[in-house]
């Protein structure tokens, strides 16, 4: 088979993809800075933050910091990952019962 044996899916707009990427750059590039000047030294602190906020870009980063930061960024990312699935469509349902 080739691509029209797959299902359809709407098309994103591109800016999507970038605020994404952005994020994911800022997150990784700044946090280092931004914990610091809070004063955040906890490895699992650091990695949730990167990972929830950051995405993969900022998992990445916190490997780079300890492998304990990168454990829990790549918790974080999944968490979140797995939330959003659950909790979208669920909103999106009660939005629309309104």
């Amino acid at each position: 088979g080739d691509h029209r044996d797959l299902p359809s899916f709407p098309t994103r707009r591109s800016s999507d993809l970038v605020y994404c990427v952005t994020t994911g750059i800022a997150g990784a590039a700044l946090g280092r800075y931004v914990f610091g000047a809070f004063g955040v030294r906890s490895p699992l602190a650091r990695g949730f933050a990167l990972g929830t906020a950051a995405h993969g870009i900022g998992t990445a980063r916190a490997f780079q910091e300890s492998e304990e930061a990168g454990a829990f960024a790549g918790l974080a990312m999944g968490l979140h990952g797995l939330l959003a699935a659950l909790a979208v469509p669920t909103a999106v349902a009660f939005f629309r019962s309104l």
